[in-house]
Parts: structure tokens; sequence; C-alpha cells
């Protein structure tokens, strides 16, 4: 995915797979992690859509990384969702591990030593 390369070449790609891991959804996980934004743009929505589907195939890892770079979090975070078209839920395997263990009344820490067992 275009998002993820473009993160790992902002971040380093074993604090990012760390985050997602912990995070589960990859566009908050990106958000979050991607180095904090310039100087702001103040770029409309209807702008921001045009601009997508403007913009060919080979640049458009360009243009997105460029936007990015001039957001907050939070607005990051609606452009991803945007850009991918994702908006769906991710599930971190954490939260799959989480949700196991309170399923079957163990503590997480067996949860985990198994799972990575299956790994």
């Amino acid at each position: 995915m275009v998002a993820r390369t473009l993160v790992c070449e902002r971040v380093d790609a074993q604090l990012f797979a760390l985050s997602y891991d912990f995070v589960g959804g990859l566009a908050e996980t990106i958000a979050l992690i991607w180095p904090p934004a310039g100087a702001p743009s103040e770029v409309s929505l209807p702008v921001l859509v045009q601009e997508l589907r403007d913009t060919g195939k080979a640049e458009l890892p360009a243009r997105i990384a460029m936007r990015l770079d001039a957001m907050p979090a939070s607005e990051r975070y609606a452009y991803l969702k945007l850009a991918t078209g994702g908006l769906r839920f991710g599930v971190s395997a954490r939260l799959a591990r989480l949700a196991l263990a309170e399923y079957g009344g163990l503590p997480l820490a067996e949860v985990e030593e198994i799972w990575h067992g299956l790994e």
C-alpha cells in the first residue's frame, strides 16, 4: 500500500510496525506517527477530493505526502481515509489477543505466549 510505504520513508519501519500492531488501524497509526506538520495549509474538502481525482497514479504518493506534511494528526486521519477509500475499521493483533483473553477468562500473558507460538 502506498500509505505504508510513505510513512516508512519518514519513520523507522520497525517503530511503525510496533505502532500499527498496538493502534490497530493503518490510517490512524499513520496519522499519529507521521512527523509533525510544518506550516498548516487551509485547503477545503472539495479541493482535496478533486485533487485526488485529478492526480495521476504515478504522482499520487508525492501529492499525498505533501498534504500529510501540512496537516495535524486529526486531519491526516480523515484525509487518509478519504484518499485510500478505507472507511472500514481494522483490528490489531493486540486487540484480538485482548479479546480472546477476556472471552476465555485467561490472563493476557498466557494468550500472548500461545499466540507467539502460533506465528
